[in-house]
């Protein structure tokens, strides 16, 4: 049995071990906690864990904070497209008479900020809050639907005489000068001898 403590900070726990039982430590019940304390408190407000799901039908949001209550959050959108959270945990108010003992829960603000795509709903955000854990939802517009047109695909040949077509009906307008018809028939010729 070791008494040494893990290099990972704690001791190894064991009931039939008497020596892996935490020593009792006067520090650690001092009323003034030490500044990894204090940051680890804070970090669990400040950082308010968030998760993000995207559905086909929606952006879904959901952020655990257990403590706070609604009249204590609010949800914003900036900018179109940006979904802000804001929190505060107030302190509770002191007694004169009350003698504290521990101080663990964190009071504080947070704001956590997102951007989204183009596709969300902005204007149709819903938010509701039930046992500790915020829901928002940012509806999706449709996908637009692109317009397909199928194009009939030729020989070589119908193509070029579709080209030749064209040119002959726009020499007879006059908008093409002869020149360029007599050139087309020709590169028509020589194309049709190599290829067909």
């Amino acid at each position: 049995m070791s008494i040494i403590p893990s290099i990972f900070g704690g001791r190894r726990s064991s009931i039939f071990d008497p020596f892996s039982l935490d020593i009792w430590d006067p520090f650690r019940e001092f009323p003034i906690p030490s500044s990894s304390d204090l940051s680890n408190e804070t970090s669990a407000l400040v950082n308010a864990r968030v998760d993000w799901k995207e559905t086909p039908e929606a952006h879904i949001f959901k952020a655990d904070l257990p403590g706070i209550k609604k009249e204590e959050l609010k949800v914003e959108v900036e900018d179109g497209n940006v979904l802000q959270i804001f929190g505060e945990r107030n302190v509770e108010k002191e007694d004169k008479n009350d003698k504290w003992h521990r101080v663990e829960r964190s009071s504080g603000r947070f704001t956590r900020r997102f951007r989204l795509p183009e596709n969300a709903k902005m204007e149709e955000v819903k938010a509701a809050m039930e046992n500790g854990v915020l829901t928002i939802t940012v509806p999706k517009t449709e996908a637009k639907k692109t317009d397909v047109k199928s194009v009939e695909i030729k020989s070589l040949e119908s193509y070029i005489q579709v080209l030749i077509d064209v040119l002959t009906a726009e020499t007879r307008q006059n908008r093409v000068t002869p020149l360029v018809s007599v050139y087309e028939e020709s590169c028509y010729r020589k194309i049709s001898s190599e290829f067909l």
